[in-house]
């Protein structure tokens, strides 16, 4: 009898692929991913024994067409754990159970791994035979024990649980990535051609070299000659730092200080310097990524246009909680694997991925490995998240030959301040400590006062009475009120995540140039201007936060060294209730303790002042591990009692409560709308969801609150329910529910506002 793995509507068998050609083609591919942190053996073995469930008579019927539910996926788990035994048996046995429905929780609960195994111990599982005389390559006992041990007793393992359940999520990554492109060969040949290959030794190399050459030819722009020379040296300092053994690095410079370019630099460099395969560089907020994606795009253009790859949420096809298809329907899921040279994200796909347990969300962590990670604004982790991201990050580090690279104008000590659960390893200052001092005071470029408590109406007047003006407060609906509040006269501007990324860009771009020209310019932001926003304003209006959100905010004064005088930064305390939503705990913790930082610093963003405020948060707020995804997992009862899918059930880097809505912005957002449903709507199998449609339709993209709401007001629909009946592609209606001055308005769209977000 033939087995299959695959099969092709309506084609002879003779097309359908043999199933032990698909075990093998994800064997060699599991290795090939595996081989980055040493366990090629096992990523072999997994990818060897995901599908052998596939033997049984039961799935050979469904794959010719009978209406049935097979399990495939427990047996290879249950055979795992029989060939190699307790130990490599169940890090193997985790991943092969859930390389369709996701990791599941260990334990002997309904549904759990041991549940699952022991249903099988009481009868051979139906296959089994078959599989034997199939006579695949498997490794030996011994041998996976040996290799096991080897990457164990390298990185001094012991019987730590949380680094075990790390490798097994790296072990899981590299079987559903193999697997899934295993199944893009058979199905879509023409794709798999096109994918990249593994890094060659000398890309990272020629990446650097293409940025040097870009920043050899880059003017001083609008910086003074003093701030353009202290660019210089910081970039040089970050690329004489890039030969050190890899590690945690720090890169602590004040806004304005080029650390972008300069970050980039230090990545490109360390990687090609230690054979490191690519660069994930990671920022905490999504009105940035595009900006950011662009000036490395620009700055590497010579090395080709697809070195640079924009990831983030927006970016793939919403999750379900549903397992995963087999065959053409998982080639529906676009999700990215991050196989590019540049990986530029969020903060909030990176840990959420982490800590994941579907297949689509998991398939790119072994990429992770062997990998530079730029951390940006490291000072945004949530505290309350602080323990398992941080935990995360020093097991990448500690076992699988990553380097880490931290970036702000205000960072913490993670790996030394008090009251931290989890430090990070040693960390390296790349700015050497003699250049520090001269460096605050080249960049002293503003004065910070605390102007007290300030009513909307007071504050609206200080704005009509400015030139240039910029005002930052934490609230959509605060932001929105200010800019209802200032008399039209053409000057003024609203920027916030009520608006999409295009919609923000195109005003960016207006403000810069009345900056630039010299007009009328009064802007009121939420925080998405915060951070790696290139604008400079005289003066500054920042509400009441923690000192490294006006550190940010001061940023965005003087920015280029190019007033005459020193900018003017005013910390003003709001008067109305709702000026930080009840739901952000943590910016309120921070606010008042960026208060007391104002009382009793001359410089609030002094180094003393910055250490401070970091080593106060940090001991006052001893829940950093708030949902217990870190220490459930590192104090499990045992190896086979993971709580794999309850920490991804429980994890969210950011409690946003908000789902994308896909805006008719403009005609370029009219044209992939009707792209994506043409693509949902194709009768061509598999139906492929195009990720460089699902990229730009990103920039047209708003989160809103009460989704389900908005579609039952009218305010929006699913774009085609007969064809996505989940309903995961949503457009707001036309109407008045978008406002081309402030963007989405749930107050004219029928529904609630909710101000549980910042994004």
């Amino acid at each position: 009898m033939k087995f299959y793995a695959h099969s092709r509507e309506g084609q002879d068998k003779a097309l359908w692929e043999p199933l032990a050609d698909h075990l093998r083609r994800t064997a060699l591919l599991g290795a090939r991913f595996a081989r980055a942190f040493g366990l090629d053996d096992l990523g072999h073995a997994i990818g060897l024994l995901h599908d052998i469930g596939k033997y049984a008579a039961a799935f050979q019927r469904r794959i010719e067409g009978a209406a049935i539910s097979v399990d495939h996926a427990t047996p290879g788990a249950w055979a795992a754990r029989r060939v190699f035994g307790a130990e490599v048996g169940v890090l193997l046995a985790y991943g092969i159970a859930g390389h369709h429905a996701g990791l599941p929780d260990g334990g002997d609960g309904a549904g759990d791994l041991l549940d699952r195994l022991r249903r099988l111990d009481k009868r051979l599982p139906d296959g089994f035979e078959a599989w034997e005389k199939a006579d695949l390559p498997l490794l030996t006992k011994t041998a996976a024990r040996l290799a096991f041990r080897g990457f164990a007793d390298d990185r001094r393992l012991g019987d730590d649980l949380y680094r075990r359940a790390f490798l097994i999520r790296m072990l899981f990554s590299c079987l559903v990535d193999a697997d899934f492109l295993a199944t893009e060969h058979f199905y879509d040949k023409g794709k798999a051609r096109r994918r990249r290959r593994d890094p060659s030794a000398g890309q990272m190399a020629c990446l650097s070299e293409a940025l040097a050459r870009h920043m050899a030819g880059m003017g001083r722009g609008a910086a003074s000659p003093l701030i353009a020379g202290w660019r210089t040296r910081i970039l040089a300092a970050c690329r004489e730092g890039a030969p050190s053994k890899p590690g945690v690095f720090t890169l602590d410079v004040p806004t304005g200080g080029g650390k972008t370019l300069a970050s980039l630099a230090f990545a490109l460099d360390h990687a090609a310097a230690h054979g490191l395969d690519r660069v994930i560089y990671a920022i905490p907020y999504t009105s940035i990524i595009e900006q950011t994606a662009d000036v490395f795009r620009k700055a590497l253009r010579e090395a080709g246009d697809d070195v640079v790859l924009e990831h983030h949420s927006a970016a793939e096809v919403p999750p379900s909680r549903e397992e995963e298809g087999i065959g053409p329907s998982r080639l529906r899921l676009a999700t990215e694997n991050w196989d590019a040279p540049v990986v530029v994200t969020t903060t909030v796909q990176l840990f959420d991925s982490l800590h994941a347990d579907r297949p689509s969300r998991c398939r790119k962590l072994h990429n992770l490995a062997r990998s530079v990670i730029v951390l940006d604004e490291a000072q945004a982790l949530p505290i309350d998240r602080l323990a398992p991201c941080l935990a995360a990050l020093k097991a990448l580090v500690q076992d699988y030959g990553a380097s880490l690279l931290l970036c702000s104008a205000t960072l913490p000590g993670l790996d030394r301040t008090a009251g931290l659960k989890v430090r990070l390893p040693q960390a390296a200052p790349l700015i050497p400590a003699a250049m520090t001092g001269d460096m605050a005071a080249a960049f002293r470029r503003v004065t910070v006062r605390d102007r007290g408590a300030i009513d909307d109406e007071t504050l609206v007047a200080e704005m009509m009475a400015a030139h240039q003006v910029l005002t930052i407060v934490d609230s959509r609906a605060h932001a929105r009120d200010l800019f209802n509040g200032l008399t039209a006269d053409g000057a003024n501007f609203h920027l916030s995540a009520a608006m999409c990324p295009a919609h923000r860009r195109a005003v960016l771009a207006e403000v810069k140039g009345r900056l630039t020209e010299g007009l009328p310019c009064r802007l009121v932001s939420t925080t998405v201007i915060e951070a790696g926003v290139d604008v400079s304003f005289p003066h500054v209006w920042r509400a009441l936060a923690g000192i490294d959100s006006i550190a940010q905010a001061a940023g965005r004064c003087n920015r280029h060294g190019e007033g005459e005088t020193l900018g003017d930064v005013a910390i003003f305390h709001p008067t109305r209730a709702d000026a930080i939503p009840k739901p952000l705990a943590d910016l309120r913790r921070r606010a008042g303790l960026g208060a007391e930082v104002l009382r009793h610093h001359a410089d609030p963003l002094s180094p003393a002042a910055i250490d401070n405020y970091f080593e106060r948060l940090f001991t006052l707020n001893e829940d950093q591990d708030r949902d217990r995804c870190w220490a459930d997992m590192a104090k499990a009862p045992g190896l086979d009692c993971l709580p794999f899918r309850t920490v991804a059930s429980r994890f969210s880097l950011i409690d946003d409560g908000g789902e994308p809505v896909i805006v008719p912005f403009d005609d370029e957002a009219r044209g992939l709308i009707a792209r994506l449903a043409a693509a949902l709507a194709s009768p061509v199998l598999p139906r492929r969801l195009p990720l460089d449609l699902l990229r730009r339709l990103q920039a047209f993209t708003v989160s809103v609150f009460s989704r389900q709401k908005l579609i039952e007001a009218g305010g929006a629909m699913v774009l085609d329910p007969r064809n996505d009946p989940e309903g995961r592609f949503v457009v707001l209606a036309d109407g008045p529910a978008y406002d081309i001055s402030v963007g989405f308005r749930p107050d004219l769209a029928g529904v609630r506002s909710s101000e549980g977000n910042v994004l």
